[in-house]
């Protein structure tokens, strides 16, 4: 796209909003290729792990201590949890009073839109 601001500034300013629309460009295109790699490896990632829990559980092993790494099977149990949100609807006024307040330091969340 060819520029004919005559006035300096205005000029220079569209440059930059090009510029800056090529450099989004390119990150979409770098971060979506990585974000891609990253899913494929978190799936080779499960798929792994279940299978070696599934060779563990068939050969009765509870762990694997090998040079470069230790594997322990963590057999299924059962958890007891709280349920938050019925004890706030339950009894809100009691609820309120065990609330805590905390900082979340700043992050980005990418994610993948194909």
């Amino acid at each position: 796209m060819k520029i004919t601001a005559t006035n300096p500034l205005v000029k220079q300013f569209e440059e930059n909003q090009q510029a800056m629309a090529k450099l989004n460009a390119e990150v979409q295109k770098v971060v979506g290729s990585q974000m891609q790699k990253l899913e494929t490896l978190e799936q080779q990632n499960k798929d792994m792990r279940q299978a070696i829990l599934e060779a563990m559980e068939a050969n009765d092993v509870d762990k694997f201590d090998g040079d470069l790494i230790t594997i322990t099977r963590v057999k299924a149990t059962t958890r007891t949890t709280f349920d938050s949100k019925r004890f706030a609807d339950e009894r809100p006024k009691t609820w309120a009073k065990y609330l805590k307040t905390g900082n979340v330091k700043a992050s980005i969340r990418l994610k993948i839109k194909a």
